[in-house]
Order: C-alpha cells, then structure tokens, then sequence
C-alpha cells in the first residue's frame, strides 16, 4: 500500500497544476479586462512627484478630474474624501495607493513613477 501514496500524490500535482493552468489562460484570454480601465494621466506634484492615475474597474463614466482631487486630497493628508476609502500600497504591492467608491463602483490605482 506504500507505493500507491506516490502516484497519488503527483497525479495530485499535474491535476493541480493543469487547473492552475487553464485557470491562467481563461484569465488572461478574458475580454473586457483592458477595455475596462481608463487612464488619467498624471497628477500634478505631491511632494515633488507626478503620479499616474489609472481608474481600474467600475463606471468609466467617473471623470478624471474627479478621481485626481481624491487622489491628491488622500496622498497629501492620508483622509480620503467621503464616500470614497483609500489605502497606500504595502511591500509587493506595484501601486502607490488605491481608492474606491462603492456607489457608483469605482476602482483607481496610482502608481509612482518608475
């Protein structure tokens, strides 16, 4: 019964691994992802930088104008403007800061620049 636990185990892992797999390839072939995001350009200086402001998901009806005075307002307080909710980015996070509304949905991400 002992050499059974082998085999099972790396049928376990190419089952896995092909479902991760495909999973991926659904991911990245799913239309609509590239489409969906808006970019802002960049903000004007906050302590010198110019971040680039990108509304990720949600209404792209939002005006950019918009989403940069509470970009702007958050990463120089730290308070974002109600209803809106803000965090910075943490260690592997590749953004600056995030924010969201919850009505209209509303996703933005703001990178420092490279």
């Amino acid at each position: 019964m002992p050499a059974l636990a082998p085999a099972r185990t790396v049928r376990a892992v190419i089952a896995r691994t092909l479902i991760a797999t495909a999973a991926l390839g659904l991911a990245i072939a799913a239309p609509g992802h590239a489409a969906s995001t808006k970019d802002c350009g960049l903000t004007s200086r906050i302590d010198g930088v110019r971040y680039q402001v990108i509304i990720e998901t949600g209404r792209t009806k939002t005006t950019c104008a918009t989403v940069k005075k509470v970009i702007g307002k958050y990463l120089r307080s730290f308070t974002a403007p109600k209803p809106w909710h803000c965090q910075l980015g943490h260690s592997a996070d590749d953004f600056a800061a995030s924010c969201s509304r919850a009505r209209p949905t509303v996703g933005v991400k703001v990178y420092a620049p490279n």
